[in-house]
């Protein structure tokens, strides 16, 4: 008959195999917080890097088909063969700041500006001191033009992207404007020279006419109707100094996938303006608007601020899924605060000037959201290293008690 297990026996054969679970659980916890979650974590990050790499040479290839097809009516054109497809540092400018170098001076005639009435902008690109004439063989054209203009009026209701051309006069590009509604427009001009983008801020433009002068409303809805087109945005986080996606679908009023001809060398043109016009950013698809990035253009202060936001209104439409034609942008905000968007698009065969694109416009919030100093590798492995302490002071107190 065998002889009966001796308690102490079998108590101290389950504190053995309890010491090593414990001990192989904690092995488990090291090589998953310290050595996989990490692992991991770098594995995604290199990843989506090596992503917008492809990415990167996909927008490549794509822009030197469309250069090479463009090269025939390009050379013809003065000041290179550039359409948009290499961009070079951007300079930011306000006209009255600049005492040397090159400018773009602003006049308007005739004054003062009426609705409904031809408006004439001038703009005297020079070398100051000495008020040198800069011909346009000595600028670069950028996308397809060699001056781009944004105005806006103060409550961001009207907007326009106009292109001046060169007149006889030296230095002189001028373009005609019509404005349908009074108040006060700010007006920017950018030229490049020497891969250098300029751009300029003017001083306010006052128009006279009938009707208000200002009629901010402020609505976040996500769904814009363009005459027959309808157009979604998508954004991610909307941080200041935070790199931020925005993605627009557009769409017919059959909710059908929109095909989108290029408009001056991209599928999209975006212009993101802050409600105290202190801040423009100008960009393109595929390009990352950031700080220093080759398609951003922002300013620095140039009025003070003044209207008063209007109600919000959350948008309650779909939002349709992402598909093959969606634009994408990348976009950094200098600043917290409202802004609004407008994104320029011209739909497969649609019935317009050359020159025009249909404008679909979006209110954006900046909020101020403080970055975190730890970078999540550190988290992980902070987070690791307490609970090993917590598990090793158990098992430490568990063997002790048993040793008593």
């Amino acid at each position: 008959m065998p002889e009966p297990l001796d308690q102490k026996t079998v108590h101290d054969n389950l504190r053995q195999w309890h010491y090593w679970w414990l001990i192989t659980f904690s092995l488990l916890l090291i090589i998953t917080f310290v050595y996989y979650l990490p692992l991991r974590f770098l594995y995604q990050a290199s990843t989506g890097d090596h992503n917008e790499m492809i990415d990167e040479h996909r927008e490549d290839i794509s822009a030197d088909t469309h250069e090479d097809a463009m090269d025939a009516h390009v050379e013809d054109m003065p000041g290179g063969d550039d359409h948009g497809g290499g961009h070079g540092e951007t300079v930011f400018h306000e006209e009255g700041d600049i005492l040397e170098g090159l400018v773009s001076v602003f006049s308007a005639f005739p004054l003062p500006a009426q609705t409904g009435a031809t408006t004439t902008f001038e703009f005297f690109v020079n070398e100051k001191p000495d008020t040198t004439p800069v011909l346009s063989g000595a600028l670069e054209i950028e996308h397809e033009k060699l001056m781009h203009v944004i105005g806006v009026r103060s409550d961001m209701n009207e907007f326009f992207h106009i292109h001046p051309t060169e007149t006889e006069r030296a230095g002189v590009f001028s373009v005609n404007q019509n404005f349908s509604k009074p108040g006060v427009y700010k007006i920017w001009s950018e030229v490049k020279q020497n891969d250098t983008i300029h751009v300029f801020g003017h001083p306010e433009l006052f128009v006279r006419g009938e009707g208000m002068e200002s009629e901010k409303q402020v609505s976040f809805e996500r769904h814009a109707v363009v005459g027959d087109y309808q157009v979604f945005l998508q954004q991610g986080t909307m941080a200041k100094n935070v790199p931020t996606h925005l993605s627009f679908d557009v769409h017919d009023v059959f909710a059908e996938d929109v095909l989108l001809d290029d408009y001056l060398g991209a599928k999209m043109h975006l212009a993101i303006i802050k409600d105290d016009l202190t801040q423009l950013i100008h960009t393109h698809p595929g390009s990352d608007s950031i700080e220093g990035a080759d398609d951003h253009h922002a300013f620095s202060p140039v009025i003070s601020k003044a209207y008063a936001h209007g109600e919000e209104n959350e948008s309650s439409a779909p939002v349709p899924s992402t598909h093959e034609e969606s634009i994408e942008f990348t976009v950094e905000f200098p600043e917290a605060g409202l802004y609004k968007a407008f994104a320029q698009f011209r739909p497969h065969g649609i019935d317009i000037p050359p020159e025009e694109a249909l404008v679909a416009a979006f209110w954006i919030e900046v909020k101020d959201i403080p970055k975190t100093t730890i970078s999540p590798w550190w988290m992980l492995l902070i987070g690791s290293l307490i609970l090993i302490v917590i598990v090793s002071t158990y098992v430490k107190k568990y063997i002790g008690e048993e040793k008593v």
